[in-house]
């Protein structure tokens, strides 16, 4: 196998890729490995892909001294709350697999967390069983949350591309 530069330059960008291609030496074995590629590798390679020309349209359209507009809503296509907003953040494809996913797992959860705490409770005192609860629930939330504050602002803010205060450090 075989490797090959492409370099594209669009406005002050410069892309390089890295590519395998077949040889007239390469077995057939070695050419086909180079066709068969899952369908979901692909996606991501096109999506990949679909974003970097995206990015190479505006590097080689737009300069730093550029206007440029920012296109929002019009209040006939507005969300109707922030939840739907959320929901169209998510791809269509993954939107029924994670919520199916959230609801299996909080189901289950819930299930373990119910028979834990009571076999706590048959040894413990119910207020310190709650207090262990809260302290875990406080400590999840914190970890799931807190330090990934950055990654949920992306998706809860009103506009998504405009930076907003940090006020949680």
């Amino acid at each position: 196998m075989a490797k090959r530069l492409k370099t594209i330059t669009a406005g002050r960008l410069v892309v390089v890729g890295c590519y395998t291609i077949p040889t007239p030496r390469s077995t057939e074995r070695e050419r086909r490995a180079l066709r068969e590629i899952s369908s979901a590798a692909q996606m991501t390679i096109n999506a990949n892909r679909s974003w970097q020309r995206l990015e190479l349209l505006l590097a080689a359209n737009f300069g730093r001294r550029d206007l440029h507009v920012v296109l929002t809503y019009d209040d006939e296509h507005l969300p109707a709350n922030r939840q739907a907003a959320v929901q169209r953040y998510i791809p269509d494809r993954l939107r029924a697999r994670l919520n199916a996913y959230e609801s299996m797992l909080c189901t289950a959860a819930g299930a373990v967390l119910s028979l834990a705490i009571g076999a706590l409770g048959e040894v413990l005192d119910y207020r310190l069983c709650m207090t262990i609860c809260g302290l875990i629930v406080m400590a999840v939330c914190w970890l799931t949350v807190f330090l990934r504050r950055r990654q949920v602002q992306l998706v809860l803010t009103d506009r998504p591309g405009e930076a907003q205060p940090d006020t949680l450090s």
